[in-house]
């Protein structure tokens, strides 16, 4: 027969183990959830500059020879400027 401080003990022992096993669970589902959200956040952004690409496609289509229009021809073989200077 078993005395009371060893069922003690057990309990304990079971306890230990049981908080140990569910603190890997919680750190699985972390991990799960985490990746999750970040692939959820991925395909928002892209659809958001997807949408924002199809709204502006028409209107740089539009402007887009208007601004072709404006930048100087530079002759062949001539020096062009660069943003350094």
């Amino acid at each position: 027969m078993l005395d009371i401080t060893t069922l003690e003990a057990w309990g304990e022992f079971i306890g230990g183990i049981a908080v140990v096993v569910s603190l890997v669970y919680l750190a699985v589902q972390i991990r799960s959830n985490t990746k999750t959200v970040r692939a959820s956040n991925y395909s928002d952004i892209a659809a958001a500059s997807n949408e924002v690409n199809t709204a502006c496609s028409g209107k740089f289509a539009a402007v887009h020879p208007e601004g072709v229009a404006l930048v100087p021809r530079w002759p062949p073989g001539s020096a062009r400027p660069t943003a350094q200077g």
